[in-house]
């Protein structure tokens, strides 16, 4: 089997990515979803969590549903496409919604965390981003991109390379940019919201996050608490661990991020050789060898400390 005829014998599909999802989840739905509403299909992006306000600009974000359509066709079975999570419980839906769909249930990833779930599993490992692996699928069924789902891919690509700065920039995943570009997508407008036309508050919320700067060697780290969110008036921290990646020297760069509830979501960035992977999967999480996460049912400074630790164990080999 493969997707060309998961396509050809299938008329209903749904799509969704991890909560809190970020530009290649995002991204890659919308892309995906454009695509097989080209094809003739029947296709919605549906999401457990609202997504931040800085993706509005994807081509057909005002189309996402947060709950299941009401007015599925009967007698059709539906696909399942996840796009960039690790299982099925990272979608966020409750016990039992997807199950009543029964669906044929497409797994679509590249994070090497993916707990290869599902009927049908598309993954490379090695792709910069889900939507590289998506430009992929689409070359191979003969899906043709347009300046809309070029967009939306191009923008999963840009956020998973950090604009191809980081080390999982391959010559494939330039080649997939330089295809998308050429089917019109708008660079200009992903980079301007993406990483330029930020509000007064993300900038606040930054100049205090990075106030919290503490490094020890090639270790550093910053926290968020949920008061900074409140006083700047704005949540966005999805690119702030990054910033500690400019350190020279560095290792390993930690974002720590308060939640309600007593929980505490961590962001981890390597540098050089550390696989932080391993160190999120202690913790439950997961993601690359080079950028992943978790979160933690602890308030913020026992989560900071316990993680630093295991970071600091990693990095100078303590026993």
């Amino acid at each position: 089997m493969n997707f060309a005829q998961i396509l050809q014998s299938h008329e209903l599909f749904i799509l969704s990515s991890h909560v809190d999802p970020d530009g290649d989840g995002l991204g890659g739905c919308l892309g995906l979803q454009k695509a097989l509403q080209n094809a003739g299909k029947t296709a919605y992006t549906v999401l457990s969590t609202p997504f931040s306000d800085r993706y509005r600009f994807l081509p057909g974000s005002e189309s996402i549903l947060f709950e299941l359509p009401s007015d599925l066709p009967e007698g059709q079975q539906v696909v399942l496409i996840t796009v960039d999570a690790p299982n099925i419980a990272r979608l966020g839906f409750a016990d039992g919604v997807l199950e009543e769909l029964n669906p044929f249930i497409v797994n679509l990833d590249h994070h090497t965390s993916n707990e290869g779930f599902g009927d049908f599993r598309i993954f490379d490992e090695k792709a910069a981003a889900s939507c590289e692996v998506i430009y992929e699928l689409l070359r191979e069924c003969s899906l043709p991109l347009s300046e809309e789902i070029g967009t939306s891919l191009y923008c999963g690509i840009l956020t998973d390379t950090g604009r191809f700065r980081f080390s999982n920039t391959r010559p494939q995943t330039l080649r997939a940019a330089a295809a998308l570009l050429e089917a019109g997508a708008n660079h200009q407008l992903v980079i301007r919201k993406l990483f330029e036309d930020k509000p007064y508050g993300k900038l606040q919320l930054e100049a205090e996050v990075l106030s919290t700067m503490r490094r020890d060697g090639p270790l550093a780290w910053v926290y968020c608490t949920e008061e900074m969110v409140s006083r700047c008036g704005c949540d966005d921290t999805e690119e702030l661990v990054n910033r500690l990646t400019e350190i020279e020297g560095l290792e390993i760069a930690v974002f720590f991020r308060e939640a309600s509830g007593q929980r505490t979501k961590v962001s981890f960035r390597a540098i050089n050789d550390v696989d932080v992977n391993l160190i999120a999967s202690q913790f439950g999480g997961g993601g690359h060898a080079k950028a992943a996460g978790a979160k933690l049912d602890m308030e913020l400074n026992s989560a900071v400390e316990l993680v630093l630790a295991s970071c600091s164990k990693t990095l100078f080999k303590k026993p």
